[in-house]
């Protein structure tokens, strides 16, 4: 009869205590990843609301800008409106990382309020860029009318956009879609 010899192998010291103490090791490291990856979420949501919060307070600063603009144009001027712009860098950054926190109320609610907010800074830099960049006057009147009757409309959208933020920040976002 041959005697099986034994080799000594890395793994051959180990107790079944080492491996459980190893394996509990994994799971904690795991629960504290997981944790930290909660407790992101939140702060990133925290993010996104205190975002919605300061573009609110800029919304009463905008209307009035839109509405001494309409008066400009309509006296044949327009002043510069890129001085305003909503920001939307917590939205972009953090709002796929929050999609698991959120409902589906808020989660069509921020797409829907940042969506107005998208238009409002569009409208603001489109208008600057090409009304200010016509020389012939009479196409300076013509972009002066088109632009007018467009900032007549975001003047509703602002309003909209305000008691959809105020709303979403009340712990109440708009159901846009009936869901």
């Amino acid at each position: 009869m041959y005697l099986l010899q034994t080799q000594e192998t890395p793994f051959s010291t180990f107790n079944i205590s080492d491996i459980l103490i190893l394996l509990l090791g994994a799971a904690v490291g795991f629960g504290a990843e997981r944790i930290k990856i909660i407790l992101d979420r939140r702060t990133f949501k925290n993010q996104l609301l205190a975002e919605l919060k300061a573009n609110l307070s800029m919304l009463p600063l905008f209307k009035k800008y839109v509405a001494d603009t309409i008066k400009a144009m309509q006296a044949g001027g327009a002043p510069n409106m890129r001085t305003i712009h909503f920001s939307t860098a917590c939205y972009e950054t953090y709002f796929p990382s929050v999609l698991q926190i959120l409902s589906t109320r808020e989660q069509i609610s921020f797409h829907f309020v940042y969506d107005s907010l998208r238009i409002c800074n569009e409208t603001s830099d489109e208008i600057s860029t090409v009304v200010f960049s016509v020389n012939e006057k009479q196409e300076f009147n013509r972009q002066l009318r088109l632009y007018s009757g467009k900032l007549e409309s975001i003047l509703d959208i602002i309003t909209q956009t305000e008691t959809n933020i105020r709303d979403h920040l009340a712990g109440n976002p708009r159901d846009f879609l009936g869901t």
